[in-house]
């Protein structure tokens, strides 16, 4: 199927969050075939991961386009829009200080969120591409991305369905290969920093968490490294907020205000330490799903079997988020 894009667009978040001077948010978008888009229509955006940008989700090098989780959306019928958080990626980056809590990232994606569906509804992404109006909306995120979408549908319930990857609603527990200490860090206060773990220090316990988590082996490592990335994969900062994400309970509060169907996905090895005991902590939801990737790390979109996840991702949004966002139309008719 044809696909139109990647189209780098800076939405105007200006006066949107309590920040002041100009601010924008950058995204990249994948259109679909206008005549084969899924009926509902779905636009999907995705949220990237602390120490990530949004080329997470779309990933093309002239060698290759396999890594691209929005070209394979895009060519399933499915408008894929990859954000960059504030503060991080080709985004504004304010006073990282003013970052400190996740609620102005978090309504800084609202934003983004909103200037992206009023320019697909005037058809102004790619003109020629066709109003886009009231479509299916889902919400992913990975990692520190999974943090920020849970406080934004949990507080604003902005999207139909949402997707959280790699990412615990309880506790977020890094992964430690065999030798290395596995014990979770201390409770910390709600919402502050940090979770008593720092990734950035160049200590071989820190390096070896690191690899560990984020690949599956040294072939995963070593193939990724062969290819020159269209966007850089990694953002050079991110929100101070990032800081306090693993925290116990950090969000299980706002997870469990969330009514809208809940996708939740984490590989094998990954930061999610009890996969099965996530779905209670959205228990407000009626569809809740879960799927657990073999041979997944945290870096998911690395993963050689990461197309299981797209697969599992895509039907749910087909067969959950949207029908339930048609469900929901219809009651309130």
């Amino acid at each position: 199927m044809a696909v139109t894009g990647p189209i780098h667009l800076d939405v105007d978040i200006t006066g949107k969050v309590a920040i002041d001077g100009a601010l924008h948010t950058q995204v990249t978008v994948h259109l679909p075939d206008p005549g084969a888009m899924t009926d509902p229509p779905i636009v999907m955006f995705a949220f990237p991961g602390g120490g990530a940008g949004r080329a997470m989700y779309c990933m093309e090098a002239p060698t290759t386009l396999a890594y691209s989780q929005a070209r394979w959306h895009a060519e399933r019928g499915v408008v894929f829009v990859s954000c960059d958080h504030l503060g991080t990626g080709g985004s504004s980056h304010p006073d990282p200080e003013l970052l400190a809590s996740p609620y102005p990232v978090a309504w800084a994606n609202h934003a983004t969120v909103e200037g992206v569906l009023a320019l697909l509804a005037k058809d102004a992404v790619a003109p020629g591409f066709g109003s886009l109006e009231d479509p299916v909306t889902v919400g992913m995120g990975h990692s520190m991305g999974g943090n920020l979408t849970i406080v934004l549908q949990g507080n604003r319930a902005v999207f139909d369905g949402v997707a959280i990857l790699g990412y615990s609603a309880f506790h977020t527990v890094l992964p430690a290969p065999p030798g290395h200490d596995d014990t979770p860090p201390p409770r910390r206060p709600r919402m502050l920093p940090d979770d008593g773990r720092d990734l950035s220090a160049p200590d071989l316990h820190a390096q070896a968490i690191r690899r560990h988590m984020n690949r599956w082996d040294a072939e995963e490592a070593a193939e990724m490294k062969r290819h020159e990335w269209g966007l850089p994969l990694a953002s050079k900062e991110m929100p101070v907020a990032g800081r306090s994400m693993n925290a116990q309970g950090v969000v299980s509060e706002e997870a469990s205000w969330i009514t809208s169907p809940v996708f939740i996905g984490c590989g094998e090895r990954d930061v999610v330490r009890h996969p099965w005991e996530e779905p209670k902590y959205y228990w407000r939801s009626r569809d809740v799903t879960l799927a657990v990737i073999p041979r997944m790390s945290h870096g998911l979109n690395s993963a050689t079997t990461r197309e299981m996840m797209w697969k599992r991702i895509h039907h749910w949004a087909v067969g959950g988020a949207a029908f339930s966002a048609e469900e929901s139309s219809t009651y309130r008719d």
